[in-house]
């Protein structure tokens, strides 16, 4: 399993799988779920056996990251089991007061040099790789890259799919700490997905 783990609004997904393919051809041992989800494996055991298993997180900043509870979720999974956290900011965004301790990389004024401090930040997650040809971020394409999709939607993933939505680490844990079956649950999340709020809203109206 991949060392970092790369956690992203589904909005930002094109400029994430640019950036995760560019960080694997220079050799960082980064796991995405776009490229590294084997067919046939269920997406939301995937992501929480990738979260769990990694030693850092490399987070994508913009506004819709910061307001998905989704993304919010893994960070602070990773900070509760006190994980290197690497917030790279894409978009400007108003960051979030758990985060604002922590020393960003800036891809808005220049993604080249941003790209270059990411990677010397993370050279400890960098795997032995012979002499390789790194693309430029603006030149990684569906052509010269395949396994860009066209479309930014994560694949096989339908917002009527909730038997496939992801639940989060911290809802599993809070689930098992008071006996809750999920199976049993309908979430308000998106494509189903069970939150934080709805636990609790579970556990007040059971008093």
């Amino acid at each position: 399993m991949a060392k970092i783990f790369l956690s992203y609004a589904r909005q930002d997904g094109e400029f994430t799988l640019k950036l995760a393919i560019r960080l694997k051809d220079a050799g960082v041992e980064i796991w995405i779920d776009q490229l590294d989800i084997p067919a046939g494996e269920r997406w939301d055991r995937a992501i929480q056996q990738s979260l769990e298993s990694c030693k850092a997180l490399l987070l994508v900043l913009s506004p819709a990251s910061v307001d998905s509870e989704n993304v919010m979720d893994e960070v602070g999974f990773a900070a509760e089991e006190r994980k290197l956290i690497v917030p790279v900011l894409f978009q400007s965004c108003k960051i979030p007061f758990r985060l604002r301790r922590l020393q960003f990389i800036d891809f808005l004024s220049s993604p080249e040099r941003g790209f270059e401090k990411l990677v010397k930040t993370l050279s400890s997650f960098r795997a032995e790789i012979p002499d390789h040809k790194v693309t430029p971020l603006a030149g990684l394409t569906s052509e010269t890259h395949p396994s860009i999709p066209l479309a930014t939607e994560l694949p096989g993933v339908r917002p009527s799919d909730s038997h496939v939505a992801v639940i989060s680490p911290l809802v599993r844990r809070r689930a098992q700490q008071h006996n809750i079956d999920l199976s049993q649950m309908t979430g308000t999340g998106f494509g189903g997905r069970i939150t934080i709020q709805d636990i609790d809203a579970y556990l007040l109206s059971r008093g």
